[in-house]
């Protein structure tokens, strides 16, 4: 970990990282151990090392995967899909999931040719869509969006709890 002049080994880095979590949490009043958490993940495994910190360090986490719709010549979405439905299957979570295409009536890619947003990349268009999901998931359920500090959320994924 270059910023804290830290070179851990594997078993000091699995103690040290829920450890920063768990500081983070409290630091910046995220959330506390009797609030609902939901956590974006993308099926990658920065999202989903987070969601099983936050599980294993006690907190009521589900899952909220947002499905785009992006092939990438290799099914992206459905591969991204399938490693975020497997965590949770494997550690007996629940994961919410919310479908682009069946949402709009089309995926990211092809909103993102309509609307001429991103210059044929669909990167505009993907972060405002998953924005506009958080959000209107945290109305629909009361949720509230927990992004407090940049250097936090730039890091971590969008919590959402309850109040």
């Amino acid at each position: 970990m270059r910023q804290h002049k830290l070179a851990l080994c594997k078993e000091h880095y699995l103690e040290w990282m829920p450890e920063q979590a768990e500081r983070f949490v409290k630091k910046y009043g995220m959330f506390t151990h009797s609030d609902k958490v939901l956590v974006a993940v993308s099926g990658g495994k920065d999202s989903l090392a987070l969601w099983d910190i936050l599980v294993r360090l006690g907190y009521d986490a589900d899952g909220l995967y947002i499905g785009l719709g992006i092939d990438g010549g290799f099914g992206y979405s459905s591969e991204s899909h399938r490693l975020a439905q497997k965590f949770a299957d494997e550690h007996d979570l629940r994961l919410h999931v919310v479908d682009v295409e069946k949402e709009y009536g089309q995926s990211i890619p092809v909103l993102a040719d309509i609307t001429h947003r991103g210059k044929g990349r669909p990167c505009s268009v993907c972060g405002l869509t998953k924005r506009h999901e958080m959000n209107r998931i945290a109305r629909t359920w009361g949720l509230m969006c927990s992004r407090r500090d940049t250097t936090w959320t730039t890091r971590l994924p969008c919590f959402l709890r309850t109040r």
